[in-house]
């Protein structure tokens, strides 16, 4: 079912889609006067759960698309940068504000990539972007 629809069935709600060059689209988005609703789709620079939310959702750094303004979320970017070992509870207060108290943003799907790796594989793990160091591994 297309975004189109969903909104359609779930909130009554009509929209027009339209579809533009990209640098166009670029362009329009750094417009005040943006759409309500667009669509991004982004990659991150480095290997790091901080990297596309600080990119993509801090007021002051970064690309900001939507021109959302939390300090709460600003500050816990932060903090999350700072921290060594209790990142995934900066990272789930971050996604409550994003997502369910102010919905800067509706996430309508997420890229999956599955992993096989033999149990004899040592020094794999899981990283949230990819990018394994193979260099690392070794067998058993």
């Amino acid at each position: 079912m297309t975004v189109k629809k969903m909104l359609k069935h779930h909130l009554n709600i009509e929209v027009e889609v339209r579809e533009f060059e990209f640098y166009r689209y670029l362009t329009m988005l750094k417009n005040p006067t943006k759409p309500m609703l667009f669509r991004m789709v982004g990659c991150v620079d480095y290997p790091s759960s901080i990297a596309g939310l600080r990119e993509s959702f801090h007021p002051n750094a970064g690309i900001n698309w939507v021109g959302w303004d939390n300090q709460k979320f600003a500050e816990l970017v932060e903090q999350a940068q700072q921290a060594t070992d209790q990142r995934q509870q900066f990272y789930q207060q971050m996604e409550t504000i994003l997502v369910a108290t102010e919905t800067a943003i509706v996430p309508l799907y997420f890229y999956n990539t599955s992993f096989l790796v033999k149990p004899w594989v040592k020094g794999w793990y899981y990283q949230e972007f990819g990018g394994q160091d193979i260099y690392n591994w070794s067998q058993e």
